[in-house]
């Protein structure tokens, strides 16, 4: 199944596998998982690529608990956005 995951300064990578480090946004098929991404995510360069990334969560970097909080509230938004479509998006577990 196609994938979208990210890493901790929010930039989005896409794929069928997480790498170790990764942390995963969602999964379903790969036309409406770009297309998410492409509507509700920032366009930005990482280290010379220009990617997706979610904004709150790049503007909390350097902060684990903000970002993980921004990361959190966006899965969450995500889910009431768009709860009808082929995709399942990953839930973030309290500690």
């Amino acid at each position: 199944m196609f994938q979208a995951y990210c890493y901790s300064e929010g930039d989005i990578e896409f794929g069928k596998r997480i790498p170790k480090g990764a942390i995963s946004l969602m999964k379903g098929v790969e036309s409406t998982v770009r297309k998410i991404i492409k509507d509700e995510c920032t366009i930005g360069e990482f280290i010379g690529v220009t990617r997706p990334f979610i904004k709150k969560v790049n503007a909390a970097r350097g902060n684990q608990e903000l970002a993980g909080d921004a990361l959190a509230n966006w899965l969450d938004d995500m889910c009431r956005k768009y709860p009808d479509k082929a995709v399942v998006f990953t839930q973030m577990k309290s500690a």
